[in-house]
């Protein structure tokens, strides 16, 4: 098994508002992190859905940035 990144320990967590359009939807995500060596760190990204007609998950995807430092979302983000 391949990690993408150490584990870490997410401080705070924010998430924008969710966008739906027929079988698909959307959410934004932006955490910031302590790693397992006290390296701190943002994580900001999309968690992208289809759905099947019986609402289970059909296809998932996620699209992430990391970067060093602790930065909180800017005030405009997740709407």
């Amino acid at each position: 098994m391949v990690r993408v990144f150490e584990e870490a320990e997410a401080r705070d967590v924010w998430f924008g508002e969710p966008r739906e359009d027929d079988d698909r939807a959307a959410i934004e995500y932006w955490a910031t992190l302590v790693e397992s060596n006290g390296d701190e760190s943002t994580l900001a990204g999309c968690h992208v859905v289809r759905f099947r007609e019986d609402g289970l998950v059909a296809e998932a995807r996620d699209y992430w940035h990391l970067e060093p430092g602790h930065r909180p979302p800017p005030s405009e983000w997740g709407r």
